[in-house]
């Protein structure tokens, strides 16, 4: 028996190059030769949107998919969402509830977020969040890269218009 492992490395264009010597076969492809093709799963990713004010339902929509398309760019399958109309408060309520449901987060291994103030505009409160989120073992991901200043013990980045 044949066994393959496909591990993607490279680009698109490697993928689907004309010239034969230097392509990467699909997993299909290996499939077609007699090869068991072994593919690791997908993590799971839930959305969190919070908006302050009602939005319309193509701004939403539009919201969702810019979400669902940075989960599918860094690998992850989208297994729900939630989308907040509140304040704040509401919002670090929501997310303590989601860290505290069994499993967390419904299964998911990360919660994708627009930007840190979709939580709050407060560093600490943020913070507090962020940890407790990777208390569980779900990654808290921002489409910005905000995260990044929450794995430092101290704050360096403004958020919401003023120094924290």
């Amino acid at each position: 028996m044949k066994t393959a492992i496909y591990m993607r490395v490279g680009n698109k264009e490697q993928l689907n190059s004309p010239n034969q010597e230097n392509r990467i076969p699909t997993p299909e492809e290996l499939a077609a030769d007699g090869y068991e093709v072994l593919t690791l799963p997908k993590k799971k990713a839930w959305l969190y949107i919070r908006h302050s004010v009602p939005m319309n339902d193509t701004l939403q929509a539009k919201a969702i998919a810019d979400l669902e398309s940075f989960a599918k760019e860094i690998g992850y399958e989208v297994i729900g969402s939630t989308v907040l109309i509140g304040s704040q408060q509401e919002s670090i309520a929501e997310l303590t509830r989601f860290v505290n449901t069994e499993p967390p987060a419904q299964g998911a291994d990360a919660i994708l977020i627009q930007n840190s103030t979709a939580i709050s505009r407060k560093y600490d409160e943020v913070k507090e969040i962020y940890d407790a989120i990777s208390d569980k073992g779900v990654d808290l991901l921002f489409r910005d890269g905000g995260e990044e200043m929450f794995e430092d013990e101290a704050p360096s980045m403004s958020m919401g218009g003023g120094m924290i």
